[in-house]
């Protein structure tokens, strides 16, 4: 992504899906762990060259930060969790560079 693509606060969404295919659930519950990007804890840190960047994960309306929990229903043996994820300005100015960010999601049946 490149600097100037930053016309706001964040840029480049992606959305994809996490999936859970299960049976004898009547739902799923996504926890999500990773480090919290310094002086913003909604977002999921970067940890390779870029500055002034960092991980926005969102669902619909919500955004996902550091051990927080979304549940969902069950329908069909599935349980599907829709994501967006973006690049997204924190403190100091932007550096070209990379952005790797870590999450980890558990998965509990319920």
């Amino acid at each position: 992504m490149r600097i100037s693509n930053f016309t706001g606060i964040s840029t480049g969404l992606k959305y994809f899906d996490l999936t859970a295919n299960c049976s004898n659930a009547s739902s799923v519950t996504f926890r999500f762990t990773g480090t919290p990007a310094p002086g913003n804890a909604a977002l999921f840190a970067n940890t390779d060259t870029a500055r002034g960047v960092a991980l926005w994960l969102h669902t619909p309306g919500q955004t996902v930060s550091h051990n927080s929990t979304r549940t969902v229903a069950v329908s069909a043996n599935r349980a599907v969790l829709r994501l967006g994820a973006e690049y997204h300005k924190t403190t100091g100015p932007l550096t070209q560079g990379k952005l790797a960010s870590a999450v980890t999601v558990n998965i509990t049946y319920n």
